[in-house]
């Protein structure tokens, strides 16, 4: 039985369970109910990606099928990060 957590606003918050097919992911930037197409691709210190959720205008395309949340692409913007996805280094920057 999957379950779908939501907020309304003014705080209040719950979760809905259904039966039948799971329904398709949903963006995970909070006001946005959008179907997902795209997860953040952002690399996390252990290794992994973040793989949230996000929906076409959440999702910051970066480089060939790689995406970033808002939350990560403020993170990168401007820093060392943002230069390794590309392959460059410091010295590239001067």
């Amino acid at each position: 039985m999957p379950c779908t957590p939501f907020r309304l606003p003014g705080g209040i918050s719950g979760i809905v369970c259904t039966r039948g097919r799971k329904r398709a992911p949903r963006c995970s930037v909070a006001g946005c109910n959008a179907s997902s197409g795209f997860q953040c691709d952002h690399r996390t210190k252990s290794g992994k990606t973040c793989d949230r959720h996000l929906c076409a205008v959440h999702a910051h395309q970066i480089a060939d099928d790689v995406h970033f949340c808002p939350t990560h692409l403020a993170e990168s913007s401007g820093s060392k990060r943002q230069n390794e996805l590309f392959g460059g280094s410091d010295a590239d920057q001067t």
